[in-house]
C-alpha cells in the first residue's frame, strides 16, 4: 500500500515510473543493500507499464540473480520477483510476465474475460464506504 507508507516517500503528483523506481530503490536499500543492479528498464505487462530490473545479490557464495517486475495500480505497488542461479534474460522476462498475467487483482478482469467497463475502480475506501457501495464495487470488480 503506497498511502502513507513509512518506507517510501512519494512526492505529490508522481507518475507511475517515478513510483516504480522509488519502490525498487526501497528494495535496494532495505532488502538488498549490497546488490548490484544489472539491468533496469520500462516494459509493458498485463499490469500495465512496469519496471523490469535484475539484481545480483552479494549475500550468498553462489551466483544468484533476482528479477523484479514493479507495477502500480491505484494506491498499490505490486512487486513480482523471480530467482535464478544463472542469468537467462529471456527466461527471466517470460517468467515474470507469466506470473504478472496470472495475478488476480480486484477490479482487473482475467485476460479471457471481455471488459465491460473502461475504467474500473482500482480500490475502495473500506473505512468510509457504505455496505451498498462495497457491494457495488465487488460486483463491478468481479470479486467473489
Amino acid at each position: 500500500n503506497l498511502l502513507n507508507n513509512p518506507n517510501i516517500k512519494i512526492p505529490e503528483f508522481s507518475d507511475d515510473r517515478t513510483i516504480q523506481e522509488l519502490v525498487l530503490n526501497d528494495y535496494l536499500s532495505r532488502v538488498h543493500a549490497n546488490a548490484k543492479l544489472i539491468e533496469q528498464r520500462q516494459v509493458r505487462s498485463r499490469l500495465g507499464a512496469s519496471l523490469y530490473a535484475v539484481l545480483e545479490p552479494s549475500t550468498t557464495n553462489r551466483p544468484e540473480y533476482l528479477g523484479y517486475l514493479v507495477s502500480r495500480r491505484g494506491n498499490f505497488a505490486y512487486v513480482i520477483q523471480h530467482l535464478q542461479t544463472s542469468y537467462r534474460a529471456k527466461e527471466m522476462q517470460v517468467l515474470l510476465a507469466t506470473v504478472a498475467g496470472e495475478i488476480n487483482i480486484p477490479s482487473m478482469p482475467p485476460p479471457h474475460v471481455e471488459r465491460e467497463h473502461s475504467d474500473l475502480p482500482l480500490f475502495v475506501d473500506l473505512k468510509n464506504s457504505t455496505a451498498e457501495q462495497l457491494a457495488e464495487w465487488k460486483k463491478v470488480a468481479r470479486c467473489t
